[in-house]
C-alpha cells in the first residue's frame, strides 16, 4: 500500500484532489503506520509550502496512536519547517508531552540537526531535556551536547558534572567517553 500511495503521487501530483486524499489516509489508515507515514512524507516533499501541510503534520505528532508516525511528523516538521519561528517552541512541546522515548529521541536529534550551536538549545537539552527519566533519552543528549555544543563554555564543566555525580553509572561512562574525545 506505501507503494502505491508512492505511484499515486509520483503519476498524479498535478490532481488537485491528492492532497486532500493523501491527508485522509495518512490520517486515518488503518495498516501498520507506515501508509501513514509515507502520505505524510509525500505531503511535506510535494506541499511543504501549502499552509495546510504544516498545521496537519503537527497534528499527527501528537494524535496518531503509533510513536513510528509522530516520529516521522516531528522529522519531517524539523526538516521542512526549519525556519518557522514556531519550529523549536513546538519540538520542545512534543517532548514534554510524547510518552515514548523513542519520540523524545527525535526531538533531541532534531533540535540538534536543525539548530546546532544554537546556545537556548543548548541550554535547554541540559537543564530540561536531561531530566528526562528515560536513559535513552539522557544518553542521546550527552551523545548530542558533545557533538554539537562541543566548543560551547557550558558543555565541558557540564559533562565533567555528569561524569562525576550523575546516579547512573551508564550516564557517567557516557559523559566520561564524550570528555575524551
Amino acid at each position: 500500500r506505501g507503494a502505491a500511495v508512492q505511484a499515486l503521487v509520483a503519476g498524479w501530483r498535478q490532481d488537485a484532489k491528492l492532497f486532500p486524499w493523501l491527508r485522509t489516509v495518512g490520517g486515518s489508515d488503518p495498516t501498520d503506520g507506515y501508509v501513514r507515514q509515507v502520505a505524510m512524507q509525500s505531503v511535506a516533499i510535494w506541499w511543504h509550502e501549502n499552509e495546510e501541510s504544516a498545521a496537519w503534520l503537527r497534528e499527527r505528532s501528537t494524535d496518531d496512536p503509533r510513536f513510528e508516525v509522530r516520529r516521522t511528523a516531528i522529522q519531517l516538521l524539523a526538516a521542512w519547517w526549519h525556519d518557522e519561528d514556531w519550529t523549536v517552541k513546538w519540538l520542545r512541546e512534543c517532548f514534554r508531552n510524547d510518552r515514548h522515548s523513542l519520540v523524545r529521541r527525535a526531538v533531541v536529534r532534531a533540535l540538534s540537526a536543525g539548530w546546532p550551536g544554537h546556545d537556548e538549545t543548548a541550554a535547554w537539552l541540559r537543564d530540561d531535556a536531561f531530566a528526562d527519566p528515560d536513559e535513552s533519552v539522557r544518553l542521546a543528549v550527552i551523545r548530542t551536547l558533545a557533538t554539537d555544543w562541543h566548543e560551547h563554555p557550558a558543555t565541558l564543566g557540564w559533562l565533567a558534572a555528569q561524569a562525576g555525580n550523575d546516579a547512573d553509572r551508564e550516564i557517567q561512562v557516557a559523559a566520561v567517553r564524550a570528555l575524551a574525545r
